[in-house]
């Protein structure tokens, strides 16, 4: 098998640069999550520690709550 023969020359340092800027940064950006992006969008640990420590809260003040009308219907009967 025969290579193929490029007339392509390497690259120079400013041509690089601008490949860079016009198609591989670009594309890193579409394709990956900066942190700006990350805390912008998603909550954080403590955040989330915080919601499920309120969430547990209530479900425990639910369950006391029916506890107590499950005691009260069982005494009635």
């Amino acid at each position: 098998m025969k290579k193929k023969k490029t007339n392509r020359k390497p690259l120079t340092l400013d041509e690089l640069i601008e490949y860079n800027q016009k198609v591989l940064f670009p594309f890193l950006e579409e394709h990956f999550a900066s942190k700006e992006f990350l805390k912008e969008n998603f909550v954080t640990k403590k955040e989330f520690q915080e919601f499920k420590n309120e969430t547990l809260t209530n479900l425990d003040v639910i369950q006391k709550k029916l506890d107590v009308l499950l005691t009260e219907k069982t005494i009635r009967e």
